[in-house]
């Protein structure tokens, strides 16, 4: 039988009561809502309908609702205008809202919100907001946000979470992206990472990558890791880490960026930036293999850093271009290619090198700029280096004192 439910001032019965009519098709349905005059059922009357379809366990509510179900589809509920409408052999869904679910007829899935998983989706799939998963094909996807994964077709195990989030994905597999506007670099590629606001947004297609961090890793490359806002937040090359605001802004292949904006001027690839502001300043065309760590190392604000230097001290190499030198100490300044050294002012360096390793920590080190080096000590005590041509002084006591000048 049918029951309808009217309303005051419609010419129906009112709520209280029930008009009851005979049905022969015997599908048992409730109607709730507006109906015209002569009790002739019109689709744009109809606020809702419960029915009880055939098949096992299945429960629908709203207009055409599961209509398609058949005695081999079980376990389904569908809640909404035109939900699972499809379905004549799937199991195990579940669809709440305006046509959730709308073309499916596979098993397990579960849609929630306006058009969620609205395509001819296969197994598995789990779209929670309005548009989240709408054209799916395939299977094994999570959306849940608004529009997320809204795209994607055939591609599958991809999970998205927040408004928009891989809000571009066509396809691809084994992807991740979680928070707003997450993976829209992401089309068709795969195994993808992006945690935060807009991680991997503004590139094109990248793989194997990761980007956690609102921003982060905004690159095209492939098999790049970024974790910090902003971090790599642009290029396209490969194999790149950056960890820290702002690191590796505009880095290179093979660079490795730790901390608050290091390396994040340009690069040619292959250079190493452990330290706040580290290599934050590269410029010359070809500067490689560089090794900079420390808080400003290798900052060279005033010229080009050339390449194969490394760097170790706060603002060691700091402005002075060169290439296959070492610095070792805070304000080192290199003078010319080729140079080792360590400190520019006299101050306790602790080097502990010496005959039998009996040099002393506490050991001075006197460097006159003229590139002097030092190393020995015949027994425990100060150990002295003097550059230049002269003479070195008398130690005190009867610490031995060995110099090598050039």
């Amino acid at each position: 039988q049918k029951f309808w439910y009217g309303a005051p001032g419609l010419g129906l019965p009112p709520l209280e009561s029930t008009s009851i009519l005979n049905d022969e098709s015997g599908t048992g349905e409730l109607y709730l809502g507006q109906v015209p005059n002569g009790l002739t059922l019109i689709d744009n009357f109809l606020l809702a309908r419960v029915k009880h379809p055939v098949g096992d366990d299945n429960l629908s509510y709203g207009l055409l609702a599961l209509n398609g179900a058949g005695v081999a589809s079980t376990f389904n509920c569908a809640i909404g205008i035109r939900s699972l409408i499809a379905i004549s052999t799937g199991n195990r869904n579940t669809a709440v809202g305006w046509q959730s679910g709308g073309s499916l007829n596979s098993d397990d899935n579960t849609a929630v919100g306006y058009n969620a998983l609205r395509g001819i989706a296969g197994e598995s799939n789990t779209a929670v907001g309005s548009n989240a998963l709408s054209i799916a094909t395939d299977r094994q996807n999570v959306a849940v946000g608004a529009n997320s994964l809204s795209i994607l077709g055939a591609g599958r195990a991809n999970t998205a979470l927040g408004t928009d989030a891989g809000i571009l994905m066509t396809g691809g597999f084994n992807n991740i992206t979680i928070g707003y506007q997450s993976g829209t670099s992401i089309i068709t590629s795969n195994d993808n990472i992006a945690i935060g606001a807009q991680a991997m947004n503004g590139g094109t297609n990248p793989y194997n990558g990761i980007g956690i961090g609102t921003s982060a890793n905004g690159n095209s490359g492939n098999d790049n890791i970024a974790i910090g806002r902003d971090a790599l937040a642009a290029g396209n090359f490969h194999n790149a880490i950056a960890i820290g605001l702002n690191s590796m802004v505009s880095g290179a292949f093979g660079d490795i960026a730790i901390g608050t904006s290091a390396i994040n001027v340009r690069s040619d690839g292959d250079n190493i930036g452990i330290g706040a502001f580290s290599l934050n300043a590269l410029t010359s065309p070809g500067a490689t293999h560089n090794i900079a760590l420390g808080y400003q190392a290798l900052t060279n604000a005033a010229s080009p850093i050339g390449s194969r230097n490394v760097a170790i001290g706060y603002q060691a190499i700091h402005a002075i271009p060169s290439n296959d030198s070492i610095a070792l100490g805070s304000n080192v300044t290199i003078q010319r290619d080729n140079e080792f050294r360590i400190s520019d002012l006299i101050q306790n360096v602790n080097l502990g090198v010496g005959f039998a390793g009996q040099a002393a920590a506490g050991t001075k080190v006197f460097n006159d700029n003229t590139d002097a080096i030092a190393v020995g000590g015949l027994v425990a005590g100060d150990l002295y280096v003097v550059g230049g041509t002269g003479a070195p002084p008398a130690p005190p006591g009867s610490a031995a004192v060995l110099a090598v000048v050039y």
